[in-house]
């Protein structure tokens, strides 16, 4: 994963042009993703009735984690911000359908997280 994330952010890499506040909370939120996945994807297991994490589209899957380590896990930001934040990559880069699903998803989490509270 550090190589990956190394060309990404090298001077030849995708971000090479962003600020490098940008480049380090990139790095952070691929690192915590990274750390947590397997907490994560057991979660979506639970959460997503009938999809398998793997089995889902890897844009949306991709979005879950990172609002799902964001906002539930480190709690960088609220909860509501990292949904938000959330269906609105999912219009930007999903299909048609992953705004619904991807809200669908973090709104039951959320649920669950205010439940146990």
């Amino acid at each position: 994963m550090e190589s990956h994330l190394a060309v990404f952010l090298s001077e030849d890499g995708f971000a090479d042009e962003e600020d490098a506040e940008v480049k380090e909370y990139l790095s952070f939120l691929v690192r915590g993703v990274w750390t947590n996945r397997v907490k994560i994807d057991n979660s979506l297991r639970v959460n997503v009735t009938g999809w398998r994490p793997e089995r889902m589209v890897a844009v949306d899957r991709t979005i879950l984690k990172i609002a799902f380590f964001e906002g539930f896990l480190n709690k960088t930001v609220p909860v509501a911000v990292a949904i938000s934040e959330a269906v609105e990559l999912a219009k930007e880069f999903g299909t048609d359908d992953s705004p619904k699903f991807v809200n669908g998803v973090l709104g039951k989490i959320a649920r669950l997280h205010e439940e146990e509270k």
